[in-house]
């Protein structure tokens, strides 16, 4: 440097050139100042250009390869669905791991208690099958109020060949009522322990039925079920 002179801004490069791209660094200034450069290896890198005596400069982050970001989204949707999984897990443990009550079984229906509780509200008396194989189960024994308000004594076994019969007793009963019993047409009579029923066939609701009406009062014994179990509950009667 000359005296009196400026003082000159020194640049420290570091690049790739010469042959076979070897890093190199140097100083590099006016030439005619007297600055000598000296060259020497460095690590290989993009090139950074340094200002030296000025002020620090800022550090630029380049963006990550695309290989990189390609991973992160594959590790990314791992973790999802890992994460899903193991909450699913822990949500299956929970429901199989709590108790929970267990429905209890609709025992048999005691229908002559139930008979006797009813008759206070009925215009007549509740009839009370009696006879019924052991192996039929009382599933129903109430009163059954129709649309019309016409009050039915009804009640229903189960029978063990998975069919069901039932009596239904009423007063003063109408057409749609015995629509309902699938009254169906008329087919002749059947004597059962001297007493004659009317038999009714519905061959559109699949009901048989048996009928018998004694004054105002109509009893039915109704069901899907065979001609033998269905004359064993009206012969209860």
């Amino acid at each position: 440097m000359r005296g009196g002179a400026a003082a000159v801004d020194l640049t420290l490069t570091i690049g790739r050139r010469g042959v076979g791209g070897d890093a190199v660094a140097g100083w590099a200034g006016p030439s005619d100042d007297g600055c000598m450069v000296t060259e020497q290896p460095s690590p290989p890198g993009a090139d950074i250009t340094l200002p030296v005596g000025g002020p620090p400069a800022e550090a630029v982050l380049a963006p990550a390869p695309a290989a990189v970001r390609s991973r992160r989204r594959k590790g990314s949707a791992g973790d999802l669905v890992r994460t899903t999984l193991v909450i699913a897990a822990a949500v299956t443990m929970l429901i199989l791991l709590v108790p929970r009550p267990t429905p209890d079984r609709v025992g048999p229906v005691d229908v002559a208690a139930a008979a006797a509780r009813v008759a206070p509200g009925l215009p007549f008396t509740p009839a009370v099958p009696r006879g019924v194989p052991d192996r039929w189960v009382a599933e129903q024994a109430a009163i059954v109020v129709a649309q019309d308000g016409l009050a039915t004594w009804s009640v229903t076994y189960r029978t063990p060949a998975g069919g069901w019969v039932g009596l239904r007793e009423a007063r003063s009963v109408s057409r749609s009522w015995q629509d309902a019993q699938g009254w169906g047409v008329d087919g002749g009579t059947r004597d059962l322990g001297g007493t004659v029923w009317t038999v009714r066939d519905d061959s559109a609701s699949g009901l048989a039925t048996l009928a018998r009406v004694e004054g105002e009062i109509t009893l039915a014994v109704t069901g899907r079920c065979s001609a033998g179990e269905l004359d064993a509950l009206a012969a209860g009667l």
